[in-house]
């Protein structure tokens, strides 16, 4: 997903794809002095890793263009933290590309073992400055990961929406078009037995009271946010990710049975805060349809 003032264009890899064996998509971003692909790849950890590799190869060629950076991220399946020949040979096939593995931290970690199974290339000479740290986010058995580029090779080319028009609604606008409706005199409507003339000027009494009661203004696009999130919540959070970090690390069944009523106590809590917020809003809106 990306925001909304960054250009983009998808890219159509369906012909690469093989279930269970390699699954790549890729995006372009458009910068302001270079266009960037940003790929993610899934490879079943029961896939043929023949197969896999032959299709990477096929992919990167397809991708691979000196106007544009790679970075190509996603769930390997291949640990990074042992020397093994599969790990050889695919950093053999993305060396050829000028593509470097930069994360140096296991990515799934359980009270058994570690690796680092999900991966992030691309060009380090293109990104001279690059950092890659962890998010832990308790959603999943791995953990996210970020890179930070520098900002002045990857500016984003912005592409702002334009305002939108909407007709100004309130209570004097809504008072303005009954008065016109009230003193309309309806003659072009019932003088005449022609059924498509009587509706063509009976619509534009209404088009034209309407434009002359509700004007229209500019509206431009604002990004929610989400106010329902209150500071217990985001401390609550905090105290979620620390308990899935112990849960993680342990297999006493107390501890687990102990997180897991945690995230549904905290489940309840952000449902109950989503639905306050509605209410409150419905409640102080002029506009109840609208609102809702």
């Amino acid at each position: 997903m990306t925001r909304q003032n960054i250009q983009f264009a998808t890219i159509d890899l369906s012909i690469f794809c093989r279930e269970r064996v390699f699954e790549i998509c890729a995006i372009e971003v458009y910068s302001k002095n270079k266009k960037i692909i940003v790929g993610s790849i899934f490879r079943s950890p029961s896939g043929d890793i023949a197969q896999f590799m032959e299709l990477l190869e096929d992919a990167l060629s397809f991708l691979y263009n000196c106007s544009s950076s790679i970075i190509l991220c996603g769930d390997w399946n291949i640990n990074y933290l042992l020397e093994t020949p599969t790990k050889k040979r695919l950093d053999i096939i993305m060396n050829a590309y000028n593509l470097v593995q930069i994360v140096n931290f296991p990515t799934r970690i359980t009270h058994k073992s570690a690796t680092l199974i999900d991966c992030i290339y691309l060009d380090v000479m293109q990104f001279k400055k690059v950092a890659a740290f962890q998010h832990i986010n308790s959603l999943s058995d791995h953990n996210a990961q970020i890179i930070m580029l520098d900002s002045t090779m990857i500016e984003p080319q912005r592409n702002f929406p334009p305002p939108q028009k909407i007709h100004l609604s309130n209570t004097q606008t809504l008072c303005s078009f009954y008065l016109l409706l009230q003193e309309e005199n309806w003659e072009s409507v019932y003088n005449t037995d022609n059924i498509n003339e009587m509706f063509k000027n009976f619509q534009n009494i209404l088009i034209r009271s309407f434009n002359n009661s509700f004007p229209i203004k500019l509206k431009g696009h604002s990004n929610k946010s989400n106010n329902w999130i209150t500071n217990g919540i985001k401390i609550s959070f905090k105290k979620k990710r620390e308990l899935y970090l112990l849960r993680r690390n342990s297999s006493n069944p107390q501890v687990i049975r102990f997180y897991n009523k945690y995230c549904l106590i905290l489940k309840n809590v952000i449902t109950e805060a989503k639905k306050m917020h509605i209410r409150h809003q419905i409640h102080h809106s002029d506009n109840l349809m609208k609102t809702t």
